[in-house]
């Protein structure tokens, strides 16, 4: 038997005066963020089924059997009491299963599917040619920007380094600041990185890649962080990065880093090559060490935090899964209300081969989530204003070709938003 996204109690409720409860629990899952439910019986020999308020996508279904097609919605609204969400249910003497579902009326697949307009933007400018792969934009205390990436033409097979370029123009010009994660050795590459500030205003930087990326082998290199305390003039390598995941996955890092309200710093890191599951890890000392991972997901790898108010975070990753023929590779979002310990799952934000996310909060109170359509090579951009709740109909900011995507946003103080991207072919430049 396959429940999906389901944790069951089933309970017999007999027509008298006793209520017998069968405390069968289906523990098989397909995400550990999938809700549970929990079953009282009431003096008046009614029920109560009782699941967690944070699963707002889910909905209640119930049936006579554990037949796939034998679900139905539970009509009543429930109750919403801040922690919990519940029902109240008369008992008829037969036997009846509940579950919690994802809500398959999703708003913010709906508008994923709406029309895309376009936001032109005031300029248009190279930050770096052949170079710059998987960028990932800090705005620093002073002002400047900085942008990280690869600095070799080549996707992960080439032997490089992670660079950094500044703009002390409002991203309206570029130059290269410094080298800040050189390789190990002349034939090995840093690809896959996550960058942002610590609590001190130092800039970390952490990336992963090969130490072997045109050999036969393509032998993983363990994560390592890189961490500057002059604006990204110099870097030092210092601190540790855990090489390994709570399941021994190998560790891949993705994304920013992200100062949480508690003094925290926090990321995302997802396994490369087994149940694609991701983790938030964290630090307790400014950027130096990092542990304490916490499952959000399986089936994802490029994923991204943020925190909407103290303890609130919302995820939003990748998808590993590319189920025949096209379908895939689509975006999944997830939030926790205890800061970061369990998270529920909300379902899809956008359809196959959108991807990867990244987010901020603009000062107008909205979240911001960019990504690349790498159907058309649209860099789009989406606009919440409800903390993550439902995502907008997509914006169009630049087009790309060939190999592209990964944008990164950051907003200036003057209001402008300056959004990065990494492409193969642009109508600034053909090639990388």
């Amino acid at each position: 038997m396959t429940v999906n996204h389901v944790l069951l109690t089933s309970y017999i409720a007999a027509a008298g005066t006793n209520t017998v409860f069968d405390e069968l629990m289906v523990s098989r899952v397909d995400t550990p963020s999938a809700p549970g439910l929990r079953i009282s019986p009431t003096p008046a020999h009614d029920v109560i089924v009782t699941w967690p308020a944070i699963a707002t996508h889910w909905r209640l279904e119930q049936s006579a059997g554990l037949g796939p097609a034998s679900w139905t919605p539970v009509a009543q609204t429930p109750v919403d009491e801040g922690t919990n969400r519940s029902t109240l249910l008369a008992v008829a003497g037969e036997a009846r299963f509940f579950r919690l579902d994802l809500d398959p009326t999703n708003l913010n697949l709906t508008n994923d599917a709406g029309t895309v307009t376009a936001i032109t933007p005031d300029s248009q400018v190279l930050v770096a040619t052949n170079a710059g792969l998987w960028p990932t934009l800090v705005l620093l205390t002073n002002g400047d920007l900085l942008a990280f990436g690869h600095n070799q033409p080549g996707h992960t097979t080439l032997p490089g380094d992670e660079d950094c370029w500044a703009s002390i123009a409002g991203g309206n010009s570029w130059q290269k600041r410094a080298t800040a994660a050189a390789r190990a050795n002349t034939n090995a590459n840093w690809v896959d990185s996550c960058a942002g500030l610590a609590t001190n205003a130092d800039v970390l930087l952490l990336t992963a890649g090969y130490t072997d990326p045109g050999g036969s082998r393509r032998a993983l290199s363990p994560p390592a962080i890189f961490r500057s305390s002059d604006n990204g003039f110099t870097w030092k390598q210092r601190g540790y990065f855990p090489a390994t995941l709570p399941r021994g996955e190998v560790t891949r890092p993705y994304g920013q880093i992200v100062r949480g309200r508690d003094g925290t710093l926090r990321t995302i890191a997802y396994d490369q090559f087994g149940s694609g599951a991701a983790y938030m890890l964290l630090s307790r000392d400014d950027g130096l060490n990092w542990g304490e991972a916490t499952r959000i997901g399986d089936d994802l790898n490029e994923s991204v935090l943020f925190e909407i108010s103290a303890g609130h975070w919302l995820a939003v990753g990748r998808t590993v899964s590319k189920p025949a023929p096209v379908n895939g590779q689509e975006m999944r979002q997830f939030r926790s209300r205890d800061n970061g310990q369990t998270w529920s799952d909300e379902n899809l934000v956008a359809g196959y081969s959108k991807h990867p996310p990244k987010l901020m909060r603009l000062q107008d109170g909205r979240l911001l989530l960019s990504y690349c359509n790498r159907r058309n090579g649209g860099i789009e951009v989406r606009f919440s204003s409800n903390q993550g709740e439902t995502w907008s109909v997509p914006r169009s900011v630049a087009q790309a070709g060939g190999d592209r995507g990964y944008p990164d946003s950051v907003q200036l103080a003057n209001g402008k938003i300056v959004t990065v991207f990494y492409a193969q072919s642009t109508a600034l430049y053909a090639g990388y």
